[in-house]
C-alpha cells in the first residue's frame, strides 16, 4: 500500500485552514511508518474574488502581497522538517485561473518560491470573463444570487477551468477532480460530456491526478467517480491517493479503501516524486 502522502495542509502562520502544525503533522506521518510527507498549504490569489466569508486569511486578492507570505509558508515548513525521520516535500495547493494576468503572475512566482511541486485544482466558480469569482458553496449558501441561466454558465465554466489546469503544465497532478458533487452538483449524466473532456486532456498533457479519500469524509465515494478513475487507467494517467489531510487523524486515511479500487483496476500508473 501507499506509504506516503503528497496533500495535506498546516495552521503554518495562522493564516491557513489546516489544523495542526507542520510538526505535527510530520510526526504523524513518521508515527504511521510513511516514507513522505508534502505538505501542500493553499495558494489562492486573484482580484476578482467575492465576498469571502470562511478561512478569509488565506484568501489574497492583491499579486503583490503574496510573494513574501509564500516564502515566508516555506521556511516554517523547512524548519520544522530538520527533526524529521523522513522524507518532507513543500508544495502548495495552487487555485488555477485562466486569465492571462493570472497566469502572468503565476509564471514570475514559479521560480522565487522554489518549491518542489505544485498541485492544481478549482474551488470556484466563474463567470465567462473572471470578473465574478465564488466559491462552489455559495450556489447552496445563497441560491438568490443565481439565477439559473447564470448557474448554469458558472457550472460549465467549472470544469472547463479544470480542463485548462490539466493542459497548463504547471501541475505534478490536479486535486479532487469533482469534489463539485459534494455540494449536490455535476450529479447527472448530462454532465459527463465536461468530465471527459478533463479526462481527455489529462491524457493529452500527461498531467498526473489524484484519488483523494476525502470524498468519503462528505459522500459517499472518493474524489474522482470510479468510472472516472477506470477511464484515466485506460488513458495511462497517472495517478497518486491522497488523503487531502488537514488534521493528523486524517493522515492515510482510508488509504486501504483507495489502494482496493486500483489493485482491481491494476492501476499500475502511479506517481511518486
Amino acid at each position: 500500500m501507499q506509504n506516503y502522502t503528497y496533500h495535506s495542509h498546516t495552521n503554518t502562520l495562522g493564516i491557513y485552514d489546516g489544523n495542526n502544525s507542520a510538526e505535527e503533522m510530520i510526526r504523524q506521518a513518521e508515527e504511521k511508518g510513511f516514507s513522505e510527507i508534502g505538505i501542500t498549504n493553499h495558494l489562492i490569489c486573484h482580484p476578482n474574488i467575492c465576498k469571502i466569508d470562511k478561512y478569509a486569511s488565506m484568501y489574497f486578492r492583491d499579486y503583490r502581497i503574496v510573494k513574501d507570505i509564500y516564502k515566508k509558508t516555506i521556511e516554517e515548513i523547512k524548519t520544522a522538517s530538520l527533526k524529521s525521520k523522513i522524507r518532507v516535500l513543500i508544495g502548495f495547493e495552487v487555485d488555477f485561473f485562466q486569465d492571462k494576468e493570472w497566469r502572468n503572475f503565476f509564471e514570475k512566482l514559479i521560480p522565487d518560491l522554489e518549491a518542489d511541486y505544485y498541485i492544481g485544482s478549482s474551488h470556484f466558480i466563474y463567470n465567462n470573463d473572471y470578473s465574478k469569482i465564488y466559491k462552489i458553496s455559495y450556489l447552496k449558501k445563497y441560491p438568490d444570487m443565481f439565477d439559473e441561466d447564470t448557474r448554469e454558465i458558472y457550472l460549465h465554466k467549472h470544469w472547463e477551468n479544470i480542463k485548462a489546469c490539466a493542459e497548463s503544465g504547471y501541475f505534478k497532478f490536479i486535486a479532487h477532480l469533482d469534489q463539485i458533487k459534494s455540494k449536490g452538483f455535476y450529479q447527472g449524466k448530462e454532465w459527463d460530456e465536461e468530465k471527459f473532456k478533463v479526462i481527455e486532456a489529462l491524457a493529452k498533457s500527461k498531467t498526473g491526478f489524484e484519488l483523494n479519500t476525502k470524498g468519503l469524509r462528505f459522500c459517499t465515494e472518493m474524489y474522482p467517480s470510479p468510472w472516472i478513475v477506470k477511464e484515466l487507467n485506460k488513458r495511462n494517467v497517472p495517478v497518486v491517493i491522497s488523503d487531502d489531510a488537514h488534521h493528523i487523524n486524517q493522515i492515510g486515511e482510508n488509504f486501504d479503501v483507495a489502494e482496493s479500487l486500483l489493485q482491481k483496476m491494476n492501476y499500475n500508473n502511479r506517481i511518486h516524486l
